[in-house]
Parts: C-alpha cells; sequence; structure tokens
C-alpha cells in the first residue's frame, strides 16, 4: 500500500495552510513551551532536509516561530509514514538537525534552538522513547560516559487508528488528519470514517475550502487504497452539499485527476482569488485549482 511519494503530497497540502500549522502545534507542544512561544507568529520557512528518495517514507517541515522574548526559534516537523517502527529513527533525526544547524549558521550567522518532533503514523506502537538517551542501555558504571552522548528530547504525536479526533475546532485539520488516521484501515472501517468526514464537511463555510479539503481526501485515497475504486461512486457523496456534485460528476465520468483540471475558468480563478486571501501557499493553489502560475498573473492574482 504505501508506495513512493503515497503520503507526502497529502501532509504537505495539510500542513500548507498557516491556520492548521499553528492549530497542530497549540494541540501538541506542552503548555510551558507554547507560553514561551509567540505561535501566531509561526513561518513556514519552506526548507526540507530529506532527500527525493527518503520522501516515500517521510516527509519534514521547518517552521520558525519566535518567542514571546524576542529570540526565534525552530520547530522541526519529521512525520514519519512508514507501516512498521524505524529504529534509526533517532540518529537519522539527528543527522537533519545538524543540517538544520548548518543551514542556519551559513544564513543567520548564529544558532537558534530546534524543537524536534516526530510525527508518527505507523501501524505499530512506539517504543523508541521520547530521548535518544533511552536508546543506550549504559550499566551504572558506564553512566559517567552519558556526557559524551548528544542527547536530545523530541515531541511525539503517534496518530493511532483507535484514538479520537485530533482536538481542535479547525474543521480542516480535523477531517484531513481523519482520513490520514484511518488510511490503512479495513475496507467497512476506513468507509465509516469516510463517510463521517463526509457529512462533517458541510460545515464548512467556505465553498472553495470545502472543495479544495474534498479534492486533497479524494486524491489521496486515489494513491494509497487498492481499493480505491470502491470509493469514487457518486452516489456515496449524496448527503454532501450539491455545490460538490459538479466535481463529483466529473470524478464519476472521467477519473479524479480529470475531475481537478476541468471546470469553469472563472469559478477556478475566484478560488485562487479566496485562497490567496487566506495566506495559502502558491503552490497548493496550483495544485487544488489546475490554474497554471501565468494565469494567475494575468488575472491580477500574484
Amino acid at each position: 500500500m504505501d508506495n513512493p511519494n503515497t503520503h507526502d503530497p497529502y501532509v504537505r497540502s495539510i500542513f500548507s495552510g498557516r491556520e492548521e500549522s499553528i492549530e497542530f502545534f497549540r494541540g501538541t507542544l506542552p503548555t510551558k513551551i507554547l507560553e514561551l512561544l509567540d505561535i501566531d507568529k509561526l513561518e513556514d520557512t519552506k526548507e526540507s532536509f530529506i532527500s527525493e528518495e527518503q520522501k516515500e517514507s517521510r516527509t519534514d517541515k521547518l517552521f520558525k516561530i519566535p518567542t514571546k522574548t524576542g529570540r526565534d526559534v525552530y520547530s522541526y516537523i519529521l512525520f514519519e509514514h512508514k507501516s512498521y517502527l524505524d529504529p534509526n529513527i533517532y540518529t537519522q533525526l539527528l543527522r537533519y538537525m545538524t543540517e538544520i544547524y548548518q543551514w542556519q549558521k551559513k544564513n543567520n550567522k548564529k544558532y537558534s534552538p530546534v524543537i524536534p518532533f516526530v510525527f508518527y503514523h505507523g501501524e505499530k506502537g512506539w517504543n523508541l522513547g521520547t530521548e535518544f538517551l533511552e536508546l543506550f542501555d549504559l550499566s551504572s558504571e558506564e553512566k559517567i560516559l552519558k556526557q559524551y552522548i548528544p542527547n536530545f528530547s523530541i515531541n511525539l504525536y503517534h496518530l493511532k487508528p483507535e484514538d479520537p479526533d485530533f482536538p481542535t475546532k479547525l474543521l480542516s485539520l480535523k477531517l484531513m488528519l481523519r482520513i490520514l488516521q484511518h488510511i490503512r484501515d479495513d475496507p467497512e472501517t476506513f468507509e465509516k470514517a469516510l463517510r463521517q468526514t463526509i457529512k462533517d464537511l458541510a460545515e464548512e463555510k467556505l465553498e472553495w475550502k470545502r472543495v479544495a479539503i474534498l479534492r486533497a481526501i479524494l486524491y489521496y485515497i486515489n494513491k494509497a487504497r487498492e481499493d480505491a475504486d470502491r470509493y469514487y461512486n457518486v452516489e456515496f457523496y449524496r448527503e454532501v452539499e450539491e455545490e460538490f456534485m459538479t466535481v463529483l460528476d466529473k470524478i464519476e465520468e472521467r477519473g479524479i485527476e480529470k475531475g481537478i483540471e476541468k471546470g469553469k475558468l472563472e469559478g477556478k480563478l475566484e478560488d485562487a482569488r479566496l485562497m490567496k486571501a487566506e495566506g495559502i501557499e502558491i503552490s497548493v493553489i496550483l495544485r487544488v485549482t489546475g490554474l497554471s502560475e501565468s494565469q494567475l498573473k494575468e488575472n491580477g492574482i500574484i
């Protein structure tokens, strides 16, 4: 099921929105850390420290967040997509953090603290602790050697199928994480989660956002599940508000990717304007609307 780049585009679409990223940190970082950070001023650095071949199993994002004392702090999120637990995660994370500190020194001429964050999406439980030092089996006599071990702690978020929804009032984040949470479920369980997601999606007030979320979900299902055709019947979505049906009819007729590419130009341009006003990344606007960068420029959107 986990083919190359199956999960990476979907995870990036979730965290391409600034509002979603801020809300995720509000729900996962320790209270004392949140009290120190000016989380509403979060910035996506757009930097990545993993190679192309590694993207089949993980995604990374580096955010800059100022503290209330005026210092910059970086939060590095590593999303582990493997269905199994990788025992080398700490050494790999240590390498990424080293690259981040080198990048800081080159660009900022100074070091700023990095908060390592692991978002684990595997089927097996996490048994690697939350500190690198925990992986070392030292005798009481050998503990004197701890001073030479480059120890660091991680913030861990393990997305498990049996857990409740992510605790947030932000609907887009809750629904997209729900699909990620259940993407490996058996067909009946996944269908139940998807049906509930479609019902809940009607609560989103912004039309462009409802359609964007639906498109992202369906595209992800198409890439991640071998039984994807099971979920493409338009009848499956009849409980969704009527404006979805144009998109869904195109999905039924020509497939999801054709459905994304089609549509009236003016409607796509309006979607793009609204998304730009919400601070959505240009790369996401291009992917969701199917427009080209030249079309956005010609119509004064960028």
